[in-house]
Formats: C-alpha cells, sequence, structure tokens
C-alpha cells in the first residue's frame, strides 16, 4: 500500500483551517478570544504532528477537540455561520485524507509464552479407611 506523505497532504487543509481561525476575528459579531484561537492552533499542531507519525488515532482525537471547539464557540455566537461552514469543511476534508493516508495505529505485537501445561488439580482424599481415629461407636477391635 502506497502511503502519501500524510503531513504534506493535511498541511494545505490545517493551513487554510488556521488562516480561517485567523480571520474569525475580523467582524465585529463573530469573535473568538486569544485563548481559544491558541487552542484551535494546538489543535491543528498536534493533527498535523499525528498525521506525520502515522498515529491516525491521536490525529483523529486531535480534529475532534477542534471540531468540539468549534461547536461550541459557534453556539457562544462567537463565529459567523461561514467561518463555522469553513472550519467544518476543512475539518471534515483532514479527516478524510487522514482515513486515506495515515495507517491505523495498531498496537505492537505482545510475545506472550506459550501456556504452560496444567496439571491436574490434587484430589482431596476421601473419608480414611482402616483404623484411624474416628469418632464412631466401632474403635476398630472388635
Amino acid at each position: 500500500m502506497h502511503v502519501r506523505p500524510s503531513g504534506a497532504v493535511t498541511v494545505g487543509i490545517l493551513s487554510a483551517a488556521s488562516a480561517m481561525m485567523a480571520g474569525c476575528g475580523s467582524s465585529p459579531s463573530a469573535r473568538l478570544s486569544a485563548d481559544v484561537t491558541n487552542r484551535m492552533n494546538q489543535a491543528l499542531v498536534v493533527t498535523r504532528a499525528a498525521a506525520d507519525a502515522q498515529d491516525k488515532v491521536k490525529a483523529v482525537g486531535a480534529l475532534t477537540a477542534l471540531s468540539s471547539i468549534v461547536t461550541r464557540e459557534a453556539r457562544a455566537g462567537h463565529l459567523s455561520d461561514a467561518h463555522e461552514r469553513a472550519l467544518r469543511t476543512g475539518i471534515a476534508q483532514a479527516r478524510r485524507r487522514i482515513e486515506l493516508d495515515v495507517e491505523a495505529s495498531q498496537p505492537a505485537p505482545s510475545v506472550q509464552p506459550p501456556p504452560a501445561k496444567q496439571q491436574p488439580a490434587p484430589v482431596a482424599p476421601g473419608p480414611a479407611k482402616g483404623r484411624g481415629k474416628g469418632n464412631g461407636k466401632s474403635k476398630g477391635k472388635g
């Protein structure tokens, strides 16, 4: 399977989203705080680094975090409809590229020793036969 350089593929989409975020504060009705913008940019940085490292789970997780921020900010009225749509489009495109270009993270195969041969469980001794210290009426000699 041919794997494209995921960082190069996603950088265009993520750069567009980043530029869009930078412009989000340009209209008085749609303003993002510096903290929100930093969190969104951090999610993009994590996405790109994870894609470069072929870590699909982490890359998709970072995009999910970015999507949550977009949802929260849009509901709060900090994003215009056009900015929200543009960000959602960029996130969706990045997800598709990651699905196509980044191989799924596979856990390292664990080396386990073969199971040891099972010893049969010891059998509990049954009632004693013969002479013993029994509590019955018969005490042996007859």
